[in-house]
């Protein structure tokens, strides 16, 4: 039997390794796959203290070999700043629903995350109100959380909203992400609302970005601009009929399950 392949998941925000359950492969003794606990070190405009602690999390999970990465949605973000700390140590990055810097363009006008962000950029104190009521609403009430943030939905995501394992999984993640978790996402949210640059030397990796034509979390532009950013040597497989989780359940299970 030959060695496990090492793969380091990056959740979403609001996001959790429960995600992971979203798909069940038949050979998983074939996989270690590791979920650094995304503590935050710093402040919430500058989370490099984090960034630093993650990366030292996977290699001492992983002391040697080659190591996959995959982030999702805003996962990508926490993802594309831990990548240069293991860069001699990347085999490929998986960037799914990924996400690109705000200040690229102007994507905000259509993302449904538009007031999340919106009020992290200019009103941060309101954002931390409104991350109050997300909270209590995650403790207190996910299956409602879950229907108001699915409440847009397009593409295949719609029909992910009548699937009971689905919002179980995300009710869940709700839960554990902003009802116990809520200084890690409001920081996020924070790192991520405010000026950003991946490093360009990672596009000496191997990177591909996985998106769905559908997605208004994550809108396919910003693959599109991540993909002309890193350069043509980046690979960028668009779905025509998937939006932000849908796109998710079918990279995890091309990337876990069907790898060759």
């Amino acid at each position: 039997m030959g060695r496990r392949r090492q793969i380091a998941y990056f959740h979403g925000v609001p996001g959790s390794p429960a995600e992971l359950d979203l798909v069940r492969c038949k050979k998983p003794h074939e996989l270690d796959v590791f979920v650094p606990d995304r503590l935050v070190c710093g402040t919430d405009r500058d989370l490099s203290e984090s960034f630093r602690a993650v990366a030292d999390q996977i290699e001492q999970r992983y002391p040697d070999g080659r190591i996959e990465i995959i982030g999702f949605s805003l996962g990508t973000y926490f993802a594309l700043q831990v990548a240069p700390f293991l860069s001699q140590r990347i085999d490929v990055l998986h960037l799914v629903s990924s996400t690109a810097p705000l200040q690229w363009s102007g994507y905000l006008e259509d993302m449904a995350g538009k007031a999340v962000f919106g009020m992290a950029r200019e009103n941060p104190g309101l954002f931390g109100g409104m991350t109050s009521i997300q909270s209590f609403m995650a403790r207190y009430f996910p299956n409602i959380l879950f229907k108001l943030l699915f409440a847009s939905s397009r593409g295949e995501d719609r029909n992910l909203i009548g699937d009971s394992r689905f919002e179980s999984v995300l009710s869940g993640i709700l839960t554990d992400s902003l009802g116990h978790g809520s200084r890690s996402y409001q920081a996020e949210i924070m790192g991520y609302s405010n000026d950003w640059l991946p490093q360009r030397n990672l596009s000496e990796k191997k990177i591909i970005l996985w998106h769905g034509q559908k997605d208004n979390w994550s809108p396919v532009q910003m693959a599109h601009d991540l993909q002309a950013y890193f350069g043509e040597g980046t690979e960028l497989k668009e779905f025509p009929g998937l939006s932000h989780y849908s796109t998710l359940q079918y990279a995890l299970h091309q990337i876990l399950c069907d790898h060759s």
